[in-house]
């Protein structure tokens, strides 16, 4: 069966099965043995996640039996599973209880979401509260809707574009490593006022209903953010990853800034002390100018404000060998590896470079590295061989020889090494 927009109301009624059928019944009612750690202490997985993606997967390949299905607790245990979502003629993507750590706590701030992909392109999304029991749906061309219990449907659109000092919003900076894990923190107090629910389902539906401004995340997984972007978009509003660029279904790094929209008159002129006017590619990475600028959008506005620049790592020198076969077990270890591998040359003392990419669970690249800030000189052969210094230590140092638990904390998370030459010809 190919997909229309006629199997929007299944699709929601399917998520509203799960939720009586698997989530609702363990609510408040999970023994000890329910609940599992993922990641950490706040990354957690229970019996209701589980079971409630196996249901919907199980009603869509009925449905759909040539469509990718992507599910977060599937793709959990084999990251492969993420491969080819940008390129399938019919996907979807599910994330069966967003908000877990809640639901586990028994706060009754969780969600079902689902996003639509064909060729690329998320084309639906839909969120349902399986406490309120109504659904946020949005589909390409055709607005987002709150769907009511008793049937009822209301538009929605996002909030009025606004001063930052006037925003109200969210800054996920759990999965940033200091010191930008504070500044964030710090930054976001340029807002009038923030939120932070631990479930993006709440958050983007808060957003599009007009309630909130703006979110940012830096951790970017498709269950997460594909169906709360589309609604979102389809309600008036734009995101954007860090460095200006679509979000797209194949993204899983970068980071995420989702505002009321894209060309606001830029009323809060806020200089980061960055190189905030570009974030270069590589091949046209010459010189850094810092600059003071005035944003022309909410986007541009809330990214100055808040100085995003997340997961910034340090290079320093460091015992391990270049190629080490020893196990990566830690965070600081992972970089360690790294920078182990690297070489600048000499007479680049003070440059600096900072990469963003992600890797699998098995310690190999996911795509291509991206340059997203540098300072370097007035020297052009010397900074192309700066640069092509780092690309070869990220090169010599790949795959990590990363360990299991390590990979599967890893795998698809978006990492911001800085390499600075503290000396000439030693990292």
């Amino acid at each position: 069966m190919t997909f229309d927009d006629s199997a929007i109301d299944w699709l929601a009624d399917l998520l509203s099965e799960a939720a009586v059928a698997e989530i609702m019944p363990r609510f408040r009612r999970l023994s000890e043995g329910d609940v599992r750690r993922k990641t950490s202490a706040a990354d957690l997985v229970t019996e209701a996640d589980v079971n409630a993606e196996r249901l919907i997967t199980a009603r869509l390949r009925q449905r759909y039996p040539h469509a990718m299905i992507v599910g977060e607790e599937a793709c959990s245990d084999d990251p492969t599973l993420l491969d080819g979502l940008g390129d399938a003629e019919l996907a979807f993507v599910i994330d069966p209880v967003d908000g877990t750590f809640n639901f586990a706590s028994g706060v009754p701030l969780f969600g079902v979401m689902l996003g639509v992909v064909i060729k690329g392109e998320t084309v639906a999304g839909i969120i349902h509260d399986p406490v309120g029991k109504d659904w946020l749906i949005g589909v390409s061309g055709a607005g987002s809707h709150i769907r009511h219990a008793h049937g009822d449907l209301e538009k929605v659109h996002v909030a009025k574009p606004a001063p930052m000092s006037e925003m109200t919003g969210a800054v996920s900076w759990h999965y940033v490593p200091e010191p930008d894990r504070s500044r964030l923190a710090r930054n976001q107090t340029k807002s009038l006022s923030q939120f932070n629910y631990r479930c993006a389902a709440h958050e983007y539906r808060l957003l599009a209903s007009g309630h909130g401004h703006f979110v940012v995340y830096n951790k970017l997984m498709p269950w997460d953010h594909l169906a709360g972007v589309l609604i979102h978009a389809e309600a008036g509003g734009h995101a954007a990853r860090f460095d200006g660029s679509a979000y797209l279904p194949s993204h899983v790094g970068g980071g995420l800034l989702v505002a009321p929209d894209r060309e606001t008159g830029g009323s809060c002129a806020v200089s980061s002390g960055r190189n905030s006017s570009s974030l270069p590619k590589l091949s046209n990475l010459v010189r850094n100018r810092r600059s003071r600028m005035k944003p022309r959008s909410a986007i541009v506005a809330t990214a100055f404000a808040l100085a995003l620049v997340a997961g910034v790592h340090e290079a320093r020198a460091g015992e391990r060998a270049c190629r080490s076969p020893d196990s990566v077990d830690t965070i600081d270890e992972m970089f360690s590896a790294i920078f182990a591998c690297w070489k600048p040359p000499r007479g680049s003392a003070g440059m600096t470079l900072t990469l963003q990419f992600s890797i699998r669970r098995n310690g190999t690249l996911i795509g291509k590295p991206r340059a997203t800030y540098s300072h370097l000189g007035d020297d052009g052969p010397l900074n192309r061989a700066f640069v092509a210094s780092v690309l070869e230590a990220l090169d010599k140092a790949l795959p990590l020889p990363v360990s299991d638990s390590m990979g599967g904390a890893i795998a698809g998370r978006t990492l911001f090494p800085r390499f600075t030459a503290v000396s000439e010809g030693a990292s």
